[in-house]
């Protein structure tokens, strides 16, 4: 006859309940932790991104526009995510977050997207690795509008490239510049001329009143599927930026031209207070009138001639009585 001990039972009982609930308990511990390293991964990854926020500010207007480019170097690999909305507040918005490769093969926790105030950043949705490159030029019609800052990190071949684009875009690690054989080229390549093998084409369609045929034109990228109109020194930002934050940034810059335009019309109204008489008023009106019904950055080479008129006038104004 086989005797079960009750005080048995209940040991084994015991051990199976304490092996259960140390599961469980190492499980929560665990998920908690990982919890934790997320939300601290993020909180560290989202200051990073403020930090290259405010790494651009120097970048603006009245700092270094139009200085050599910089370049910022990583200890790991990274991504940097850009989105844009022409819509949020009055000039639209942008954002930047940050992800940097942990110890595995993998991306650690994406950052919150942090605000880029009051900048106009033209650079692929996700921009990714060790090093990224960085350049400003400013924008202009007349008067500045802004600045366009570009945001890189694969590599360009620019084919052919006029003497300006050579001296702006010198330094930049990413980038080289071929003139004879564009088998020679590695990377995007970047061509001002219409050849088949080319991934971006930038076409200068500016025949008259020049200063060389790129003040405006298109640009067809052909790598990616899309083609953008640009004028003055948005052709850097075609090259490098999407077609969605491209676009987006032409209309936010329109939006920033209507407001400086009403500044400059009261400007004007003061000095023919003074006996200043300009017809400045009238072309401004009509060029910000048209910023306001800009649908495409297709339409952005029409204002070429206006902001020509508009040079002129202001030029032969008496002297003081120039609006800028």
């Amino acid at each position: 006859m086989i005797i079960y001990s009750k005080r048995a039972i209940a040991m084994s009982f015991n051990w199976i309940f304490a092996i259960i609930a140390g599961v469980f308990i190492l499980f929560f511990a665990i998920y908690f932790a990982s919890q934790f390293i997320n939300t601290g991964e993020q909180k560290i990854n989202t200051e990073t991104a403020a930090k290259l926020i405010s790494y651009l500010s120097p970048l603006e207007s009245g700092f270094a526009s139009g200085l050599k480019p910089e370049e910022i170097n990583f200890k790991k690999e990274t991504r940097t995510f850009y989105t844009c909305s022409e819509d949020k507040n009055i000039f639209g918005e942008q954002t930047l977050a940050f992800s940097e490769k942990g110890l595995g093969k993998d991306y650690g926790k994406k950052s919150l997207a942090v605000p880029i105030k009051n900048k106009y950043v033209f650079a692929e949705d996700v921009v990714e690795g060790k090093k990224i490159s960085i350049f400003s030029k400013p924008f202009s019609m007349g008067f500045l509008v802004g600045d366009i800052i570009a945001i890189s990190s694969k590599d360009y071949c620019f084919f052919k490239a006029p003497n300006d684009f050579k001296e702006s875009l010198q330094g930049m690690g990413n980038i080289r510049f071929e003139e004879n054989n564009l088998n020679n080229c590695t990377g995007t390549k970047v061509c001002f001329s219409n050849d088949l093998k080319c991934d971006i084409i930038v076409n200068g369609d500016c025949n008259s009143d020049c200063k060389s045929n790129f003040d405006y034109g298109t640009i067809v990228n052909k790598e990616k599927g899309f083609s953008v109109g640009y004028m003055d020194n948005l052709v850097y930002g075609g090259i490098f930026s999407s077609s969605q934050i491209y676009e987006c940034n032409v209309k936010r810059l329109m939006k920033r031209f209507n407001q400086l335009g009403l500044v400059y019309l009261d400007k004007n109204k003061i000095l023919k207070e003074k006996a200043c008489d300009s017809d400045v008023e009238n072309v401004l009106t009509t060029m910000m009138d048209s910023a306001k019904e800009l649908k495409s950055s297709k339409e952005i080479t029409s204002f070429y001639s206006e902001i020509k008129s508009m040079d002129l006038i202001n030029k032969v104004s008496a002297i003081g009585c120039g609006i800028y």
